[in-house]
């Protein structure tokens, strides 16, 4: 399957196409790699603020760029490229926080939304990230967010050009 271009297309509509939700419940395991429009996540942020700023910063690098996902209940298990559904408990996020702290970190209402699919016996949790239209200026960072390992999840004159971190 091509990845790439089944994601980019499934972005401007806001949800996986059947054809992706299908592969990622048929494979115990599949080959890939996380793109431009697409990234993994292992588990949800809880009500980890660290999880959140960088969260953050995954959307703002999408909406720069082309638009996206970030799937969470997916693990890497080869580094870059084998992964493997693992699903999630519960809701790996609260969409009510994650748009107010994208507004007090970035200044700006970025239309995020969640779904979940049930793939099997897994569940897995999805954030569509629109692209930006063409009209507005990137988005940039407003002040700091928490700190991990002493260094900040970003800064205020931090602007993300694409989805890779």
């Amino acid at each position: 399957m091509d990845w790439s271009r089944e994601f980019a297309k499934s972005v401007d509509v806001g949800t996986l196409p059947e054809n992706v939700i299908k592969a990622l419940e048929q494979a115990q395991s599949f080959c890939g790699a996380e793109g431009t429009c697409w990234d993994f996540k292992r588990e949800g942020i809880g009500d980890d603020g660290v999880k959140y700023a960088e969260t953050i910063k995954d959307i703002v690098g999408f909406f720069n760029t082309f638009g996206g996902f970030i799937i969470f209940g997916i693990e890497e298990i080869e580094k870059d490229t084998r992964f493997q559904v693992v699903g999630i408990n519960g809701t790996p996020l609260s969409l009510q926080k994650l748009k107010g702290l994208l507004a007090t970190y970035a200044r700006t209402s970025i239309d995020v939304s969640y779904s979940e699919y049930s793939l099997g016996s897994h569940k897995i949790g999805v954030l569509h990230v629109p692209k930006r239209p063409a009209a507005l200026p990137p988005v940039r960072f407003s002040g700091r967010a928490p700190e991990k390992k002493g260094k900040p999840s970003s800064s205020r004159s931090t602007f993300l050009c694409d989805g890779t971190m």
